[in-house]
């Protein structure tokens, strides 16, 4: 389930937990979450990924599915995946 930036915010303020305080306890640089969370930052890669990751804005996708989805395997009958030689 994801979340949109401003029910994200919304949380954070009806917590009473300031979007800095969040970021440090999490290990990561305030600017870059406030980013995030603005939009400035397509959160592709890197830590503004992992950031959007856990705030909830995007979801995790399996291993095995972003690996079907570059090509690099193939998805047998049991939706499993089989590496390509």
């Amino acid at each position: 389930m994801t979340f949109s930036t401003a029910e994200i915010k919304a949380c954070f303020k009806e917590q009473g937990v300031s979007i800095s305080t969040w970021a440090q306890a999490h290990a990561f640089d305030p600017r870059l979450v406030y980013a995030v969370l603005a939009g400035k930052n397509q959160s592709t890669r890197g830590k503004s990924h992992q950031i959007a990751l856990a705030l909830g804005l995007k979801e995790a996708i399996p291993a095995n599915q972003v690996a079907v989805r570059l090509g690099l395997v193939e998805p047998n009958k049991q939706g499993d995946s089989k590496c390509l030689d």
